[in-house]
């Protein structure tokens, strides 16, 4: 343990040496800014401001370009329009759907940018598509107007008009012009224009939505004032008593400018600085607290969750952790090994009944082998055949006889439906001839693409045994008869196995769905209940999972019917 330390006694050494290193470093350069301010500070607070204030309105112009971009190149926009301009007899409910689509489109991206109007205007004067209230001109075609030889030499570029006399209307303000040409799918000329302008009214309220902090002047490129919330005597001529600041757009190329007074200026930032140390210095004190405070309660936990480790290490399963703290990740972690623990308990329980379970199903299926009374009388039915009508019909009964052994002992434990099939009927071959159950017909209808289903060996033979056996009275009222299908639904295979017998009574089938209940349940149920049909299930459990589905119905002199609806394995999957 030499040169080393414990986690709880680092982390405390270290949080006082950051919050000791965090004095030194906030404190001391604010005292000395307070005795070192300059021009140069002052100035860099000043363009900070204007150059904030310059990124939105660029912010602003960019999206409105944005916004055209997104128009112009959709071609669910520029080929209809296209073909508009070039096929004569263009359908023009296409046209219209097109200019219908442009303006919902604009309407929605320009929702949220206050005072922003659009129109579109195509070669030969105004297109369906606008947000304004004002008269339309239906007049105004684009070669009127001053600006339309600037998009002749760059035709894919939006282009900003200030002082715009906007004579696509009958009568408009002036206002700033964003100009978007819609060009032409092949050629690449403009056949139309999106136009978007803001109003010099409009313009000045969203500039003071921006909250300039300092006093400013805006001004276009040709010199005049967009906006100014200044003193009008302000001038920049006394640099010794006001500060002097100005950047220009290069997107937009507008000019913003500041006149601050010095004196106010550093008079207002030396009562800032003054407030800002004296709330440092309390601050700081009180972390200090807080800090030592907390990280006493935060290493409580981990230190009792390193002691319940230990003990889970030595095989108590028992223990648990408590945390009464409102940290959410503290408590994350108390529940993550409450859970891991609670988990590894519920595991091993179920590992070990899992492990009954198939125990148990192996027994069961000791069971499901043939009876040997059956095997007797079937012998016997062979010797008496062989006697009346030669040796045919006692060596086909031998060779179903003896394919039912190899079956039943082969090592094997899944096989194909079409297997599973053709063992059933060896076996209702020798019961339909033997004096077992002579007057059973049994009917199977399989669905060819069902062939090829992999099932667990043995698990529809107890369901047709005890249709055999329980299924029919001595001297049934009609001629007995037992069903097996299959088909294919929605990824499933469904197995079905019915018979026209005397059926259940509803407290038999209650015991019968409880039994069947307790394998899903993975518990054990009382031996001699149902042995056929839990055998069947709990084979379908080991080897389907929770995927299938088991279900009876019957009804007193109504017949049985079992469904068997288990997931699509087919043979070539397990190859």
């Amino acid at each position: 343990m030499a040169g080393k330390t414990h986690f709880f006694n680092y982390l405390y050494r270290r949080t006082v040496a950051y919050i000791v290193c965090s004095v030194i470093v906030i404190t001391v350069p604010l005292l000395i800014l307070l005795s070192v301010y300059s021009r140069n500070e002052i100035m860099k607070y000043n363009n900070e401001a204007i150059g904030l204030i310059n990124d939105q309105l660029d912010s602003f112009f960019r999206s409105v370009e944005n916004t055209q971009n997104i128009i112009t190149t959709d071609n669910n926009v520029v080929l209809p329009l296209t073909l508009y301009y070039a096929v004569p007899n263009y359908d023009i409910s296409a046209a219209t759907h097109a200019f219908r689509s442009m303006s919902t489109t604009l309407k929605n991206m320009t929702m949220f940018q206050d005072g922003l109007q659009f129109c579109v205007v195509g070669q030969k004067g105004h297109l369906p598509v606008n947000s304004t209230k004002e008269d339309i001109n239906d007049h105004f075609i684009p070669k009127d107007a001053v600006w339309y030889e600037t998009f002749e030499q760059n035709p894919e570029k939006s282009q900003i008009f200030f002082n715009n006399e906007r004579d696509y209307y009958i009568s408009a303000e002036k206002a700033i012009s964003i100009i978007k040409p819609i060009p032409d799918i092949q050629t690449r000329k403009p056949i139309a224009y999106v136009i978007m302008d803001i109003t010099y009214p409009d313009f000045r309220d969203m500039v003071e939505r921006i909250h300039p902090s300092i006093p400013i002047r805006i001004h276009d490129p040709s010199g005049q004032i967009l906006f100014s919330n200044m003193d009008p005597t302000s001038q920049p001529s006394d640099a010794d008593s006001k500060l002097f600041s100005r950047e220009v757009s290069p997107f937009t190329g507008i000019t913003i400018e500041s006149y601050v007074p010095q004196q106010l200026f550093i008079k207002q930032i030396s009562t800032i600085i003054v407030v800002i140390l004296s709330i440092m210095a309390v601050y700081l004190f009180i972390i200090f607290i807080i800090s030592l405070v907390s990280m006493k309660r935060f290493t409580r936990l981990i230190y009792l969750l390193m002691k319940a480790m230990k003990q889970v290490s030595r095989g108590n399963l028992e223990v648990t952790a408590d945390y009464q703290g409102n940290i959410i990740e503290l408590h994350d972690l108390k529940n993550s090994f409450n859970i891991l623990v609670t988990g590894t308990k519920d595991l091993l329980k179920e590992n070990y009944e899992m492990n009954l379970l198939k125990t148990q199903a192996e027994l069961d299926a000791l069971q499901q082998k043939i009876n040997p009374h059956f095997l007797y009388n079937a012998l016997e039915t062979i010797s008496s055949q062989a006697i009346i009508d030669g040796s045919k019909s006692a060596s086909i009964m031998c060779q179903k006889l003896g394919a039912l052994f190899t079956y039943s002992l082969q090592p094997l434990d899944i096989v194909t439906l079409e297997q599973e099939i053709r063992h059933l009927k060896d076996y209702v071959y020798i019961a339909e001839i033997s004096s077992f159950y002579p007057h059973i017909h049994v009917d199977m209808n399989i669905h060819p693409d069902t062939l090829h289903q992999l099932i667990p060996k043995m698990a529809l033979q107890p369901l047709l045994e005890n249709c055999f056996k329980h299924g029919f009275g001595k001297q049934p009222g009609h001629a007995p008869l037992i069903r097996i299908q299959s088909s294919v639904q929605d990824g499933y295979v469904r197995i079905e196995v019915s018979d026209n017998g005397k059926g259940m009574s509803s407290d038999e089938q209650s015991r019968l769905r409880e039994s069947l209940r307790q394998v899903e349940k993975r518990t054990l149920s009382s031996p001699g209940t149902s042995i056929g049909l839990r055998h069947v299930h709990s084979r379908l459990a080991l080897f389907y999972g929770d995927s299938y589905a088991i279900d009876l119905q019957s009804a007193p002199l109504k017949g049985m019917r079992i469904v068997l609806l288990v997931p699509i394995r087919k043979e070539d999957a397990y190859v």
